[in-house]
C-alpha cells in the first residue's frame, strides 16, 4: 500500500526541495522471500526488479532493499545517500550559505571531521544498540 504513493510523495518533494536533492528508494523487509508462503500468497508486496524500474523512471539515485528485523543493508542506505551529498559538495552542486540547500557550510557551528566509509560500530563501547 506505500509503494502506491511513493510518486505522489517524490513530486511533492521535488516541488519543495533543491534541484539536486538526492533521493534513494528504500525497501524494508528484504529477509521476505519473492517466492509464495504456503498459501499460494506472495510474501512481498513489491518485487525488487519493480523498485529498481520505479527508481530508474523516476529519476531516483538508488534502490536499496534493507531489513529493519536484520539491520541488513541499512547503513548501507544512509553511507550512499551521505556519499552523494560530499561528491555533490565537492563539485559545488550546493549554495553552502544558503539554509534552503538542507547543507550547512563550515561556518555553521564548529568544524567535525566525519570519515565516511568508515565502520560505524566501533565506537566507545555505550549505547543501547
Amino acid at each position: 500500500q506505500t509503494f502506491q504513493h511513493v510518486t505522489d510523495w517524490l513530486n511533492d518533494l521535488r516541488q519543495i526541495a533543491e534541484p539536486d536533492i538526492v533521493v534513494i528508494l528504500v525497501g524494508n523487509k528484504a529477509d521476505l522471500t519473492q517466492g509464495e508462503d504456503g498459501d499460494g500468497n506472495n510474501k512481498r508486496e513489491v518485487t525488487k526488479d519493480e523498485a529498481e524500474e520505479w527508481a530508474k523512471r523516476n529519476g531516483v539515485f538508488e534502490y536499496v532493499e534493507t531489513s529493519a528485523k536484520s539491520g541488513e543493508n541499512v547503513e548501507k542506505a544512509f553511507m550512499r545517500v551521505a556519499e552523494r551529498i560530499y561528491n555533490n559538495i565537492q563539485a559545488g552542486k550546493y549554495d553552502l550559505n544558503d539554509r534552503r540547500s538542507g547543507v550547512k557550510g563550515p561556518s555553521a557551528g564548529g568544524n567535525k571531521q566525519v570519515r565516511i566509509g568508515g565502520d560505524a560500530n566501533k565506537g566507545s563501547g555505550g549505547g543501547c544498540c
